[in-house]
Order: structure tokens, then sequence, then C-alpha cells
């Protein structure tokens, strides 16, 4: 790979960077990068909301209210999505979501360089890093929202992972990679300060809080990026005095490929079947590559009452209907805690998990927040059973630590902070923002550390 520095018409500069032809190109193919003295020059006007995935989660939530905000102010012709699927820009162009296609690099690198903020919730993938990279260059403001605690190993083993230079460096990059930082209360704001001390946080709740909270209305796309027809079942079986439980496992690196988690899904798949009065929803982590296998196991035994939800649409809409979570050692359980219903801990493999990965501080407590099944069989039962009354008690009380507020505006207040912020609250972008106020701040404590 080599840098071109080339001078613009304007007098600014920027830098072309080419891959070496002797490689397989990249899916981003030539990359066009503006620099700072060039992309100043463009006026700020646009909102791009950015996720690694489909149209799902925190960046659906907040797109949803964004554009609630700026078509009653005439100016939806700022806010774009952010996609690297073509499909999913066909889908979402035909519901009226305005998409910017990121696969051809040149004109997304002039999207950013008219830019002022970029509101993302990604796992750090080399694609969002591109366009996190071109936001950076361009002066915008980068709000990190997350998708879950964040990640294990980021907010609850740093003092293991900061170990080596290359272990700083990975954790130099997030801090200098966003302005800002979304925390649901000040107990989940002070574990990401461990992570990102010179990081700004901002103490709000998730977007995707929205969909969870009882009584709340649902933002505009929310049944976009899902199976309606599956949505309509769950609803009618619990209607009909059924349960809806729906199986969340987490990802276990590599060990759903062992025959004893086959077993074990084989097991609640059987026992739920047998079950007339529970419908049992399966969504399989994101990462894993197991969907197939269990696909097949559930078709071996043609059940009537068990479902898969499809890789890549979003979990929060199928929650909202969902009865009992059934999870292991997910934090999608937290969110769950919204809800205020049942949690069910299915752990058949604990002390095997235990030997490569950790689970979260909150979980090591002691206090129960549900059933602890360690078969399939008793997993169906424990969702009809009547739990103690101190699982509920302690989830109310888990919840109140990890979220500061559950009152349904969650989108609202964060674009609120965030425009306060940037001295921009009727959304009048005009003039460029620093980049990475912080970035000093994060070099110095870099270099303290590594020394």
């Amino acid at each position: 790979m080599f840098c071109k520095k080339l001078q613009s018409a304007e007098g600014g500069l920027f830098v072309v960077v080419k891959k070496n032809p002797k490689k397989r190109a990249a899916p981003n193919g030539t990359a066009l990068f503006f620099m700072a003295e060039c992309s100043k020059r463009a006026p700020k006007r646009n909102i791009v909301v950015l996720s690694p995935g489909s149209f799902s989660g925190n960046s659906k939530y907040i797109y949803s209210h964004l554009h609630e905000v700026l078509a009653a102010q005439g100016l939806l012709d700022r806010l774009f999505w952010v996609t690297f699927s073509p499909k999913d820009a066909a889908i979402l162009a035909a519901a009226g979501v305005r998409v910017h296609h990121a696969a051809n690099n040149g004109p997304t690198a002039q999207l950013f360089s008219e830019t002022a903020v970029v509101f993302v919730s990604t796992h750090h993938t080399p694609r969002e890093d591109f366009c996190m990279m071109q936001a950076a260059l361009s002066h915008a403001v980068k709000v990190q929202m997350w998708h879950g605690l964040p990640a294990k190993r980021v907010a609850y083993e740093v003092a293991s992972n900061k170990k080596t230079a290359g272990a700083y460096a990975y954790f130099a990059f997030d801090c200098l990679s966003a302005d800002y930082y979304v925390a649901d209360s000040r107990y989940v704001a002070d574990k990401r300060r461990e992570a990102f001390p010179a990081a700004e946080i901002l103490i709000n709740s998730t977007p995707r809080i929205d969909m969870l909270v009882p009584g709340a209305e649902p933002p505009r796309f929310w049944k976009l990026g899902v199976d309606s027809d599956l949505l309509d079942k769950m609803q009618s079986v619990r209607s009909k005095g059924g349960k809806v439980a729906l199986y969340a496992p987490t990802y276990r690196e590599g060990r759903q490929k062992k025959v004893s988690f086959f077993r074990e899904f084989r097991e609640l798949v059987a026992s739920a079947a047998a079950s007339p009065e529970t419908f049992l929803l399966i969504k399989n982590h994101p990462v894993s590559h197991d969907q197939e296998k269990l696909e097949e196991i559930v078709a071996e035994m043609e059940p009537v009452n068990v479902g898969f939800i499809e890789r890549g649409h979003d979990v929060y809409p199928y929650l909202r209907e969902t009865d009992v979570l059934i999870t292991d050692y997910s934090s999608i359980y937290y969110d769950f805690l919204v809800t205020g219903r049942q949690v069910i801990f299915f752990r058949p493999d604990f002390e095997e998990y235990l030997m490569t990965r950790r689970i979260h501080d909150e979980q090591e407590s002691g206090a129960l927040l549900g059933f602890h099944p360690v078969t399939g069989e008793d997993c169906v039962a424990a969702i009809h059973a009547e739990e103690p009354a101190e699982y509920g008690e302690n989830r109310l009380a888990l919840k109140k630590k990890m979220f500061a507020r559950t009152d349904g505006r969650a989108s609202r207040d964060l674009v609120a902070k965030v425009f306060r912020k940037t001295g921009s609250p009727v959304l009048a972008f005009a003039s460029p923002f620093p980049v990475m106020h912080h970035a000093r701040r994060v070099a110095s404590w870099l270099r303290r550390r590594i020394a």
C-alpha cells in the first residue's frame, strides 16, 4: 500500500491511498481521505448514523428519532444512514430511509467532509473504522453508543488487557475514535472510565432501551428489519394465555462446535416442542457460524412452536413481545431488566465456561436474578413456574443500578445532550467542530502507561 499527497482545487491537502495491485482488493477498494485543511472548508450540515450490521439496535432508534425531529424542521435532507449492504440499502430506501451505500469510497469521503455529527454503535470492524477515520479527518463529532455493556474484555477485563504496548494502543484507538461515550448509569460510566480514562462520558440510557420500556410508544421504524409475521405469532400466543420465551446464548469462542452444546440445545428444543403452551424463539449470537446446524436440529423435530430470528434482524422488537428471556452469560439480559419480566439462566456448561472466560461482576455478587436450570426439560418447566419474590426484587435493584432512567426518552435526551454539547441545539450546523478534543490527554496517558 502507498500514499500520494495531492493538492485539491481549493488548495487543500488530501491523500489517495492505493492498495498493492498484487494483493487481493479489499471490499472498500480505493480509499479517498480528505485531510483537515480541505475538509474544514466544507459546510458541516450532515448527521450520519452508522451501524456495523443491519438496521438495528441503538443506531436504528437514534435514526428514528432524528428522522422525526428533522422532518418537522424540513431538514431531512441532512440525515443519512450509512450501510455497507446493497440489499439493506434497497430495502431501507424503499421505506423512506435516506441511505448512503458506503461501497464507493470517494462519495463516502465527500459525505463525511460535510458531516457535523456521527452517531455510531459498532464493534470497530475495519469497515466501520474506515468511516470513523474519515469522520475524524472531517472534524465530525463522534458519539459512541456501543452495542452492549460494552464488551466484557473492554470494561471488565481491562486490567489484564493492559499489560502490553499493543493492548495500550488498542485502547488508545478506542479513546481517540469518539468524542463522547454513552453510559446508561453512573455505575456503567465508572466501568467505561476503567477502559477509557480520557473519554468524555454522557450518562444517558442507550436508545435501544426505549423499545423495552413498558407502555412507551415505539419509534417510527421499529418494525423495519424484523419479521412481522413472527411478531404477530408471538402476540397471538400471548393473547391465548401461552408464554413466549426467547433463547439468546452468548458467543463461546468455538465451544459451539462441540457436541455438548448441540446436545443441550436439542434437549431444550425437544422439551419446548412437547409444551404446547410454550413458544420458543431462538436468537443465535450474531458472529456464531452455527446457525445452519441449529436450524437443522430444529427441522428434524418439525415443531410448530419453535422459531428462529433471522440473522441480522433487530432483536429488540422481539424482546418487546417476550415473556421470558433465556440466556447464559450474555449482557442482553441487562437490557431485558427494563421490562420487569422473568430471566432464566441456562448454564449447563458453567464450569467449562469459566475455564476460558469470566462473567460480569454483577453475576458474581451472589444475588439470584432467576432460575438456573441445567437441563432443557427443567428450563422449559421454569418458564411456567412461579418465581420466588426475591428474584424479581433483585432484578429491580440491578435495573436501578444499571439504568439511570427508563422513561422511554433515551433517544430524545441523548440527541438534546449532544447538540447542547456541540453548541447546535437547533441542528443548524454551519461551522466545523474541534476534532477529538481529548486527544492530547489520551496521548499523555498512553505515554505514561507504556513508560
